[in-house]
């Protein structure tokens, strides 16, 4: 069985910490109302170089003196908490993966208390109004979609991996996020959960410019957490001709988070542009995803966009060495092209928009106008 060794599971980011009023996000901005970010935990790799990928021989195994828990415990001594993540390597029976998948679920429960009720922070009347919403889900295929977009987040954002659990680094989570993403696919196609899934995403695209987009930009299941999940229901060729969308719903959750943080809102009050660092870190999430697809999913191809959940995550068991280049080609592409961008302009241009919206010296508040109609 192959694994990472050195994944780092903090437990702190649940929402069964007690905050108080007013309370804040995984990032630290300040929220008077609960909104769903915090759901989920981050899966962070701890090797400063490479995650160590390893499939040792059977003589190895048995010579080794600790097993494989008290090894990758030791060499990650000082992190907040230990767990491996199976990789399904392509001489590995399904039994022996999915046995290793369930024994890491069941240390994730154990580690972070994550179980089906409801959230205690929240009042009686929110309980009522909104049963489905708020609710500290069970570990399964959402859970990990939440992980991958609290991981690319914190690229987003600038943050450092080291400070809530103790190591890694930026080149270590990028080599991670196939694998996270090969594991949210694992159960969404074993569960028969795809259709349903890209349904719900389908509708999410389809919704015109309404309140709803508002209000959205304060749930957790909103605009960053519906991106991430394009890459594991949506072909490059559909991303393609809905990649715009996305871009205008993340536009409106920076300005909705910037100009109201209080939430959750049906309405803008403020549609005037702000500078372009009030919605660097959004963009730059946005073409992080972006950079997924061109970058370690473009040799995938299917006959039909069903076809892609399946056939994805056989790419992705089947071509390791692969995807370690495209993660250093997606890395680069985050530290030379998007993170240096300072206008609008500047990250359409390399973000390869420009052939799509003609005017970005517009676009921003074009968007915001379009609510305001």
């Amino acid at each position: 069985m192959s694994l990472i060794d050195s994944v780092s599971r903090n437990p702190d980011s649940s929402l069964t910490s007690q905050n108080t009023s007013p309370l804040t996000d995984f990032w630290g901005h300040s929220f008077s109302f609960l909104f769903r970010d915090t759901c989920g935990d981050l899966d962070v790799a701890v090797l400063q170089s490479i995650v160590g990928i390893r499939e040792p021989p059977v003589s190895s195994l048995l010579a080794r003196a600790r097993d494989e828990w008290e090894s990758a415990a030791l060499q990650n001594a000082n992190t907040k908490c230990n767990g491996l993540l199976p990789l399904w390597g392509p001489q590995v029976p399904e039994s022996a993966f999915a046995s290793c998948l369930a024994r890491h679920n069941t240390y994730l429960q154990e580690c972070t208390g994550h179980r089906y009720s409801p959230c205690s922070l929240l009042p009686p009347a929110l309980h009522l109004k909104h049963p489905h919403k708020y609710l500290i889900l069970d570990i399964n295929y959402s859970s990990t979609v939440h992980d991958l977009k609290l991981l690319l987040l914190r690229f987003a954002t600038e943050k450092s991996f080291h400070d809530d659990t103790g190591g890694g680094g930026p080149q270590s989570n990028m080599h991670m996020i196939p694998y996270l993403i090969h594991m949210a696919l694992y159960v969404i196609n074993t569960t028969r959960s795809g259709p349903r899934e890209d349904k719900n995403l389908t509708s999410y695209l389809d919704s015109p410019g309404t309140d709803k987009w508002v209000e959205s930009c304060y749930d957790a299941e909103g605009p960053l957490y519906w991106s991430v999940l394009s890459l594991l229901l949506h072909p490059p060729s559909r991303w393609a001709r809905a990649r715009l969308t996305h871009l205008r719903r993340l536009v409106v959750l920076a300005h909705a988070r910037h100009c109201q943080p209080a939430g959750p809102t049906q309405k803008l009050l403020d549609t005037s542009p702000r500078d372009y660092a009030v919605y660097k870190s959004y963009l730059v999430f946005f073409g992080l995803v972006d950079a997924v697809y061109a970058n370690c999913l473009k040799k995938v191809s299917v006959a039909s966009d069903d076809q892609w959940p399946s056939t994805l995550a056989d790419y992705i068991r089947h071509n390791d060495e692969a995807l370690l280049k495209a993660s250093e080609r997606l890395l680069a592409t985050y530290r030379e092209e998007l993170l240096p961008c300072t206008s609008f302009e500047e990250f359409c241009d390399v973000t390869g928009l420009l052939n799509d919206i003609p005017n970005p010296s517009s676009y921003i508040a074009d968007v915001l106008q379009g609510l305001a109609a």
